[in-house]
């Protein structure tokens, strides 16, 4: 019976040390936090990170194209991941385009945090320009003053002159 109680003893001591060490170590996006779209960033807010659960890598989805970005987040336990993914934004050019995200980690394969698809306006618009409108009237330029050449006088038949010779 001494011994039951010893190995009982030892298996508490065993499941609570389970319990704290399992727990300590349980990283996670913030509480009631997804990924966080705008048109130049997807960022997420993390807790109770290791070293070993970093880099967080964002899968952005694009108009239907997914686009893996590695955030620079650094700062454990807990920090903001953020990723720039005005590049692949810009492009919509003034439209509405659909983007949706969600992240992983390190130690963590499985897809966390999704959000989306949104559209999101992103990018600048191309300049209008106009096409300069031609009146369909006919335009009709003056006609072309032209003078008749001036007419050489008539040639005259000389007569009754006698040839002269100089010598």
């Amino acid at each position: 019976m001494k011994y039951v109680r010893g190995a009982a003893a030892i298996g508490v001591l065993a499941f609570a040390s389970f319990l704290l060490v399992g727990t300590a170590g349980a990283n996670h996006l913030a509480p009631g936090t997804a990924v966080t779209l705008t048109c130049p960033t997807a960022s997420a807010e993390y807790q109770s990170f290791a070293e070993a659960d970093l880099p967080i890598t964002f899968h952005v989805t694009v108009n239907g194209v997914t686009h893996d970005l590695v955030a620079s987040a650094d700062a454990v336990p807990d920090g903001t991941a953020t990723v720039d993914i005005s590049s692949l934004t810009s492009g919509f050019n003034g439209t509405a385009g659909t983007v949706s995200a969600d992240v992983t980690w390190a130690t963590h394969p499985t897809h966390e945090g999704a959000i989306g698809p949104v559209d999101l306006t992103c990018g600048e618009a191309p300049p209008t320009t106009t096409t300069p409108q031609v009146s369909p009237a006919v335009v009709v330029s003056p006609a072309a003053v032209v003078s008749p050449p001036a007419a050489a006088a008539p040639a005259v038949a000389v007569t009754n002159v006698s040839p002269q010779f100089t010598g």
